[in-house]
């Protein structure tokens, strides 16, 4: 018998429980298994809150784990495939200068945010699991969130949540956009903490290619960072230290066939630990909130504007999206439009114009472009730099 290491999660949320159980157990020459037994809470470094180890048998083991499953309730996470495998193709060591810095970046941030939410370390998840989640979001989306299927959510992705649990509260707070978000941000992780295969875009989803200074696309970024809106409250000062050519093949495919005209591009903002599964996949209007026109893709062709959605972290590297938006027929917003999840019937995409356009009895201060179809959108660069 080889290292065996196995966990259990029991959620209940009526009764305030949100807790694991597992060990890892290793056989000795004697035939007995040496258990390190865990409970508790589990660390983002995949230890127990409390932990205990013993020798004993086969089938002691077999009826702890019986008396866990039928007595207590605790049901075994799905690992699927092992999160960690060997990879015999490229690796961020062997991808040259600044992509390599900047796929280590963006796995980084991403791994780091996950873990600001997820009970467990990210070796307890499998894309199984991962998949009965967004099953159960889009029953979520048919029913509304029931007290049901919130505990079936919370028994198949450990999530932290408050020390007093209050459904009633949960149910009110639980975001659905915001939760496929987060299984599109461990999807992406898990995706690349199993990858195989040798090319760049195995690794993470997207080709990547470092553009120089004296190219016309970084130009044209520097010259974008530098404009100045008097109307804008912030007016941060971009500092642009590096501009990168993105090509994510399936999505640049798919905006390719849409048909649809007047590409513009535009900044889109959003914070960095969500650009490495965006980079999976691509801009998608599912992980958007409502906002003052709706649910979908926001574009801005002023740079400061986007710089509104990213991190805004001082003195520390920030990253920005820029995309190629097929607008198509615009139509022109008189005022908000926070209810609507597909253009307005004869138009492909709204303009929320500067100086035009009303929300809470102002003008919108800068031009924003909303489309709600995923394949009107395909991120063209990411750019990393400092706003200050």
């Amino acid at each position: 018998m080889a290292t065996v290491t196995r966990k259990w999660l029991k959620t209940d949320l009526e009764k305030n429980t949100n807790k694991y159980w597992g060990f890892t157990a290793e056989e000795l020459p004697n035939g007995l298994l040496n258990v390190k037994f865990g409970w508790g809470r589990v660390k983002e470094n995949g230890d127990y809150s409390g932990v205990r180890v013993k020798v004993i048998s086969k089938s002691e083991l077999e009826s702890k784990i019986l008396e866990q499953e039928t007595k207590d309730g605790y049901v075994e996470i799905d690992y699927g495939q092992s999160a960690v495998l060997d990879y015999n193709g490229k690796t961020v060591s062997d991808i040259s200068g600044r992509v390599a810095t900047l796929v280590q970046l963006l796995m980084e941030q991403a791994n780091r945010s996950i873990y600001k939410y997820l009970n467990a370390s990210l070796d307890s998840i499998s894309l199984r699991v991962l998949n009965s989640a967004d099953d159960i979001l889009s029953l979520m989306d048919k029913n509304g969130v029931t007290a049901e299927l919130l505990q079936s959510f919370y028994q198949t992705i450990p999530t932290k949540l408050p020390a007093r649990i209050y459904i009633q509260e949960l149910m009110r707070e639980f975001d659905i956009s915001e939760q496929r978000n987060r299984i599109a941000q461990m999807r992406g992780a898990v995706k690349y903490n199993n990858r195989s295969g040798q090319s760049l875009v195995d690794l993470i989803g997207a080709e990547i290619e470092e553009v120089s200074p004296h190219e016309d696309d970084y130009k044209w970024v520097v010259k974008k960072s530098n404009e100045r809106d008097p109307n804008d409250p912030v007016n941060h000062k971009i500092v642009v230290t590096d501009v990168y050519r993105v090509r994510i093949p399936e999505e640049r495919k798919s905006f390719t066939e849409t048909g649809i005209g007047n590409v513009t591009r535009l900044f889109h903002g959003t914070s960095i630990g969500n650009v490495a599964h965006i980079l999976r996949g691509g801009l998608k209007t599912e992980h958007s909130r409502y906002g003052l026109f709706g649910k979908g893709i926001y574009g801005a062709d002023y740079m400061g504007k986007s710089c509104i959605y990213t991190d805004r972290i001082s003195n520390a590297p920030n990253l920005m999206l820029v995309c190629d938006f097929a607008l198509g027929n615009q139509m022109i917003a008189s005022g908000e439009m926070t209810r609507i999840d597909k253009s307005p019937n004869g138009y492909d995409s709204v303009f929320a114009k500067k100086g035009h356009t009303n929300y809470n009895g102002r003008k919108v201060h800068q031009n924003e472009f909303i489309v709600y179809k995923n394949n009107q959108v395909t991120v063209t660069h990411i750019v990393v730099g400092r706003w200050q």
